[in-house]
């Protein structure tokens, strides 16, 4: 049986309300594929007064995903959609509020830092569930949720450019209509069903299935395979910094999803 839930992941109440109906289906999460994604021109805040590309691209995915995970099966799936953009951002601060700030004279940039930001988050979340890195508070509730989900296997996923996929609704109709019309013509394009394969390959590949781990790697290429990441999008010292900044905007610090010094 296949469950339809909806939800606006620029509204936290709405996400909340996901994970509520998620728990009322009293059946483990098998795979959680994180594939929010808009580009805004517009700097408008969300919620948490950060960037509303950022808030919905990365702040409330992260929300979404610290919320599921208790309900996921021990062994499942996360999938985080990141971006080959990120490269494009090799200043990436760790400072959401900077970013944000930076969105008002460079409101492409928001969305390159936000897939920059779903890379070290992605790694970070590995980092903690292979017990690699730990939280502040060993005997916090979200302690105890990772050493339950120790065999969760995470992976960040660059899909490639899909200009089919309604990526620009927020934007204006100059770029709308050139995603619709002319993109899909460029051969850097790529189309969804080679998209969904990618996504299918981060969703399933073992070592056992295809000679690599995913976990706590990013993959991309045709055909979809782990790949090398740059230097800035491994910088673990700033990954921790996002988590931490993102935690206290989330108000989850109380929780124990804090990072140890």
């Amino acid at each position: 049986m296949i469950s339809a839930i909806h939800g606006d992941l620029a509204k936290r109440t709405e996400v909340e309300g996901m994970v509520a109906q998620v728990k009322e289906l009293g059946k483990p999460v098998d795979l959680l594929v994180n594939n929010a994604g808009m580009a805004s021109d517009s700097n408008e805040p969300g919620e948490e007064g950060i960037n509303q590309t950022i808030t919905v691209n990365h702040l409330h995915v992260l929300l979404l995903t610290l919320l599921i995970l208790p309900h996921m099966h021990p062994t499942g799936r996360i999938v985080f959609v990141a971006s080959s953009l990120y490269t494009r951002v090799a200043n990436g601060s760790p400072d959401l509020a900077l970013e944000s700030t930076r969105a008002a004279t460079e409101p492409r940039r928001s969305y390159s830092v936000s897939k920059l930001y779903n890379l070290w988050t992605s790694q970070q979340l590995a980092r903690l569930t292979s017990g690699t890195d730990t939280l502040a508070n060993a005997s916090s509730p979200a302690a105890q949720i990772l050493r339950d989900h120790k065999d969760v296997t995470i992976t960040a996923l660059c899909p490639g450019f899909i200009p089919t996929t309604g990526l620009t609704r927020h934007a204006g109709p100059v770029l709308a209509l050139l995603m619709r019309w002319v993109f899909p013509l460029m051969p850097f394009t790529v189309s969804l069903d080679d998209g969904i394969q990618r996504v299918w390959y981060a969703s399933t590949a073992t070592q056992e299935t295809v000679g690599e781990s995913v976990h706590g790697q990013l993959v991309m290429g045709n055909p979809p395979k782990v790949c090398a990441i740059e230097e800035h999008g491994k910088d673990m010292r700033k990954a921790r910094e996002v988590w931490n900044r993102s935690v206290d905007l989330l108000g989850l610090r109380d929780s124990g999803w804090a990072l140890g010094e």
